[in-house]
């Protein structure tokens, strides 16, 4: 309290000066801070939404198109034009192979979902894109 009654009866100018310099740099640090909050929690949800995706095909789940049903369902405050997509993919060992093949082995092909949730969310500046990824095995 006594520093705010020094101040306002300080007459010399020195302090409004340091504020100048100083106010526009903590501002700044402000509006920064707020964008990457901002772009931090967009793809935060990108990513639970897909976690819910991927908790639907550990429940059994089998459809990938009902996986980004549930995907998009549970996106919480999706961005413009949010989807969620998805892509099967096979592998034996770390070759790949044709999701309905069989390894040399004889054994089938591990099967693989990629799901991948992309949007355009508008931050304090500009527009930006956000996009998660989560690669599911489901055989």
């Amino acid at each position: 309290m006594r520093t705010l009654i020094a101040f306002s009866k300080d007459q010399s100018g020195g302090a409004a000066v340091e504020m100048a310099i100083v106010a526009p740099v903590i501002a700044g640090l402000a509006l920064v801070s707020a964008e990457v909050w901002m772009m931090s929690m967009d793809k935060q949800r990108a990513a639970t939404a897909l976690g819910a995706a991927s908790d639907y095909y550990m429940g059994g789940g089998l459809s990938d198109d009902d996986a980004a049903s549930v995907a998009m369902a549970a996106w919480r405050d999706p961005p413009q034009g949010a989807a969620v997509s998805h892509a099967r993919s096979g592998r034996c060992g770390a070759d790949l192979a044709e999701v309905s093949s069989f390894c040399s082995n004889g054994s089938a092909a591990a099967v693989y979902v990629t799901l991948i949730a992309s949007g355009v969310s508008q931050g304090l500046f500009d527009e930006r894109n956000v996009e998660a990824e989560r690669t599911v095995r489901v055989r």
